[in-house]
């Protein structure tokens, strides 16, 4: 089966690769003295013995955002007194007397900051509550949005320390400011709130650019190392018509190695490395131990330019404008060309499934499948303009498009 990808890139980043980077942010109830008022956590106050009536809008979150500072009080004896996560976080309230006489349902808000561009995101929320969190409303929310909503504790919410860890938060997240929203729901009696969230944040850094030649244009990997070759189609420059092997690891150039002129197309064979020499109509044969040259083959037509490796052979896509366009097999133990066999015009990809060979053809417009053993041509598909690139993913065929 053939799957199009709509368009092709033209530039090679040569980059090593990193770990994800990852940030974590931690807010907590009681920032400040017990007896006194909480710096960073506010409240819109609700009913005395139930839930809010009516479903929350950003008017009631706002008015969390801007009410009066949470209480810090002293546990009730019935209560966790604290938190074995977080020892710093304390209980608060919506009055001084909250833990020992009548408190409020209420809304509590608290904003953190997240300081830069994140690709995953998790929550984890250690807490004990006086009664409950959310009842006909939902406990926890993010910027608005409900959040973790089946992971809430409805037990023994007071008594001992609960934890909670939801992912699939990062949608909801936004660099800068955000807020988290408590719904404490008191039933009679004392009511309270202890919590340490910590929203942890991961992305990938952008991987630093390794240099090699002039023009790079082919890339390949031999098990170890990366092979690069530097074309200089573009401009003239240092290393130009050369490959070079970079340690993969951490992409410490090992050697650069003379080849033919304009090389694009590279692959490796299990023991050797094969540059397509576009500028000279050769292929070259080094190996990757060291990079000596073991010798330089010519191929039918002008212009070789995309390669693979069907286990034996090395087959070679030549490019010739818009005239029929040709692929020559090479036996990989000593580059004896085994057959020559037309394709479409300007073939510039070529791809082995395990038993056949695909072509794409530039300016035909369309792929070529030959059956490896012979080169017998099995068909010709049509993909739609300009196709470049081909590549075998173990069941389909993909084939990029320029546009």
């Amino acid at each position: 089966m053939l799957r199009l990808m709509a368009r092709c890139c033209w530039v090679l980043l040569v980059a090593s690769a990193s770990l994800a980077i990852a940030q974590t942010v931690t807010v907590r109830s009681g920032n400040g003295s017990v007896g006194g008022r909480d710096s960073s956590v506010t409240f819109l106050l609700g009913p005395a013995n139930t839930d809010f009536s009516s479903s929350f809008t950003q008017a009631d979150f706002s008015s969390a955002q801007h009410g009066p500072a949470a209480f810090i009080i002293p546990p009730n004896p019935l209560w966790v007194p604290g938190l074995s996560a977080d020892p710093n976080a304390k209980w608060i309230g919506t009055s001084s007397s909250s833990s020992s006489v009548q408190g409020n349902t209420a809304l509590y808000a608290i904003s953190f900051t997240i300081p830069s561009v994140f690709s995953s995101a998790t929550l984890t929320l250690n807490y004990a509550v006086d009664d409950g969190l959310g009842t006909t409303q939902p406990g926890l929310f993010l910027n608005g949005q409900a959040v973790c909503e089946n992971l809430i504790a409805t037990t023994n919410q007071f008594v001992q320390e609960h934890t909670l860890t939801c992912t699939g938060i990062s949608a909801l997240l936004q660099v800068g400011t955000n807020w988290l929203y408590f719904d404490d729901v008191n039933a009679a009696g004392p009511a309270g709130l202890l919590f340490s969230a910590t929203i942890t944040t991961s992305d990938l850094p952008v991987p630093p650019t390794i240099s090699v030649g002039s023009n790079p244009y082919g890339i390949t990997f031999d098990g170890a190392n990366i092979w690069v070759s530097n074309s200089g189609v573009i401009a003239a420059g240092a290393n130009r018509n050369s490959v070079t092997k970079l340690r993969a690891i951490d992409g410490v150039t090992l050697g650069t190695y003379a080849v033919g002129s304009a090389p694009c197309g590279v692959v490796f064979d299990g023991s050797n490395i094969w540059v397509a020499n576009n500028g000279s109509g050769t292929v070259s044969k080094l190996r990757a131990s060291d990079g000596a040259v073991l010798g330089t083959f010519s191929i039918t037509g002008t212009n070789p330019f995309a390669m693979a490796f069907d286990g034996s052979n090395i087959w070679v896509t030549s490019v010739n404008g818009t005239v029929t366009g040709h692929v020559t097999e090479l036996r990989a133990s000593d580059g004896a060309t085994l057959g020559v066999f037309a394709v479409g015009n300007s073939p510039s990809g070529v791809a082995f499934d395990g038993a056949n060979i695909w072509v794409e053809n530039y300016f035909s417009n369309n792929v070529t499948k030959l059956r490896a053993s012979d080169g017998s041509n099995l068909g010709t598909f049509s993909v739609g303009n300009l196709p470049r690139g081909v590549i075998f993913d173990g069941t389909n065929i993909w084939v990029s498009k320029q546009r």
